[in-house]
């Protein structure tokens, strides 16, 4: 099951050019992430105030907020799965920002720079195997120019990645970036319900059905249950203000958690291949799952006696046969 945590990604970033600012520096590179990988005295699993923390910046309430939506989503395949973004705004702040999201570009001298004059989120169609089944996966990766001082990366990303059930609504979300140590996942309520039904309650020490043993997860943890629409839609992604962390995915059903508007501005959206070559890596790790490295176990309890479950859920509602995904654009 090609579900991937942060660790995963860790290992597509660390095995590519990835955050560099010249191709040649690759070897240097990987030596200073794998020096970073574990602190010393960095904990296995979060804490009580990790989680704490974590939870509290998903109902985070933005006073004010500027909203992103793509320019045009017609050739991507994408309709209203593109997501949208919510940037909370309070200046003055304490310390810059980390820029922009933008364009990533190669100079001329072979350095990955970001040009914050094009804002860019790239994307990419993948499929998954769940339980026997194929599954449509999206994934939303953007980059800043600059990076947040308690980062170890030398370049800020942020990356959603959005799991679709057979009728094409979310599924399970994924929300990594480069601040984060721990696997945060977004579920549909559908999901959670149904797990409810298989499992009763929750294991000890977790809060959803979903979650598996601490022991067999230790970094993941379901964050929040999202409302579903009446269509399928991409999520809000909700990012704070200065360090534009991920603080919460939210369906378009929901109650904003931004108080006012106070600009709308478009992102062009383009493939995840219109990355520089030297990103090729990356790009292909993200959409096969090839040498992620990471866990074996999966991040959620998603047995096959679930999924059949699922699927005889949507048969019922849909009065017939699941329609097969097909393949993505």
């Amino acid at each position: 099951m090609v579900i991937m945590g942060r660790n995963s990604v860790a290992g597509a970033i660390n095995g590519c050019a990835l955050f560099l600012f010249s191709a040649h520096t690759c070897a240097q590179f990987n030596q200073e992430v794998t020096k970073q990988e574990t602190p010393k005295g960095q904990p296995t699993t979060p804490t009580l105030e990790d989680i704490a923390r974590i939870r509290s910046m998903a109902d985070l309430e933005f006073k004010k907020a500027i909203f992103w939506k793509p320019q045009n989503t017609i050739g991507t395949g994408l309709g209203d799965m593109a997501i949208l973004l919510v940037e909370q705004v309070e200046p003055p702040a304490l310390r810059p920002p980390i820029g922009q999201f933008g364009a990533v570009v190669e100079n001329a001298n072979g350095k990955i720079e970001v040009q914050e004059s094009e804002p860019t989120i790239y994307f990419g169609w993948a499929q998954t195997k769940i339980g026997g089944d194929t599954y449509r996966q999206i994934t939303f990766l953007w980059f800043y120019p600059n990076r947040a001082p308690d980062s170890r990366w030398p370049i800020a990303w942020r990356m959603v990645r959005l799991t679709l059930d057979k009728s094409g609504a979310l599924f399970t979300a994924e929300a990594i970036d480069d601040l984060d140590k721990w696997d945060r996942f977004f579920v549909s309520a559908s999901l959670e319900d149904l797990t409810q039904q298989l499992y009763r309650v929750p294991k000890p020490g977790r809060k959803f059905c979903l979650e598996r043993p601490v022991e067999e997860a230790p970094k993941a943890m379901v964050v929040r249950v999202m409302e579903e629409g009446p269509i399928p839609t991409g999520p809000y992604v909700y990012l704070t203000w200065p360090d534009r962390e991920i603080s919460t995915l939210l369906c378009r059903c929901s109650p904003s958690q931004a108080e006012e508007f106070v600009e709308d501005r478009t992102y062009v959206l383009r493939p995840l291949q219109a990355l520089p070559s030297s990103l090729k890596l990356l790009w292909e790790g993200l959409l096969t799952g090839k040498g992620m490295g990471g866990s074996t176990v999966p991040d959620l309890r998603l047995p096959t006696a679930l999924m059949d479950l699922i699927k005889q859920t949507q048969q019922q509602f849909q009065g017939g046969a699941v329609p097969d995904p097909g393949s993505p654009p």
